[in-house]
């Protein structure tokens, strides 16, 4: 007989008890918030990875436009190697 109520019994038995509907529902409430979280974040990285490489070639054109123009109107500004000086060397 007392073999028979310990058979009953999920505790003695070693088999885990099932979840309450209300625990799985709170644990799918969290997978689904973290899954929403996670598409935001690999989103926002898509995005900004995206935005970097479309706009650095932007502007590394304006920046040459610029200096180009800055070279044009001051010309003294303008970054070119010396002629006729003398190389120290050893």
């Amino acid at each position: 007989m007392a073999e028979d109520a310990a058979a009953g019994d999920p505790a003695k038995e070693g088999k885990k008890q099932e979840q309450g509907v209300c625990t799985t529902c709170f644990f799918a409430t969290l997978d689904f918030f973290a899954t929403v979280g996670k598409g935001i974040v690999a989103t926002y990285r898509a995005t900004s990875y995206c935005v970097k490489e479309t706009v650095y070639p932007i502007k590394e054109t304006v920046v040459s436009i610029f200096d180009r123009m800055e070279n044009k109107y001051r010309p003294y500004k303008a970054k070119v190697p010396y002629v006729h000086v003398t190389d120290f060397e050893y």
